[in-house]
């Protein structure tokens, strides 16, 4: 189910990000004052079992917590290990060169992130979302 939210939101994203190019009403100024990636003081990833370590874990959190059945307590448990991972995903961005496979695992983090806020919100089944403490 988690899968099938990342792709309803992937969609979603995809179809509003043709309506704005479409339109065309972007800051261009803006756009021209980002910054090029700067890859001074960074380093190639010599522990790339970090990576997949970090998301190994992330997909067992979410596949025991936040899967097709979700409670509560699973969904305040999960938020705690998502923001463990984050962080150490985050350190690892914050000196390593880009590689596809970290940038692949900030992007899972961040979904996962937007799927637990989400649970955490919802006050009813509905759809793919079913939390048992809201059974009646």
């Amino acid at each position: 189910n988690s899968l099938l939210e990342g792709l309803v939101y992937g969609h979603n994203a995809a179809m509003k990000s043709v309506e704005l190019l479409n339109k065309d009403e972007f800051n261009y100024f803006d756009l021209e004052n980002v910054q090029e990636w700067n890859e001074e003081g960074m380093k190639v990833m010599e522990e790339k079992v970090m990576v997949s370590y970090l998301r190994r874990q992330l997909q067992e959190m979410m596949s025991d917590l936040v899967s097709i059945v979700r409670s509560n307590d699973r969904l305040a448990l999960a938020k705690k290990k998502q923001q463990e991972i984050f962080e150490a995903v985050n350190e690892l961005y914050s000196y390593s060169i880009l590689s596809p496979k970290l940038s692949e695992l900030r992007n899972l983090t961040n979904i996962s992130y937007l799927i637990i806020k989400h649970s955490l919100l919802m006050k009813e089944n509905k759809g793919a979302f079913f939390n048992k403490d809201l059974v009646k």
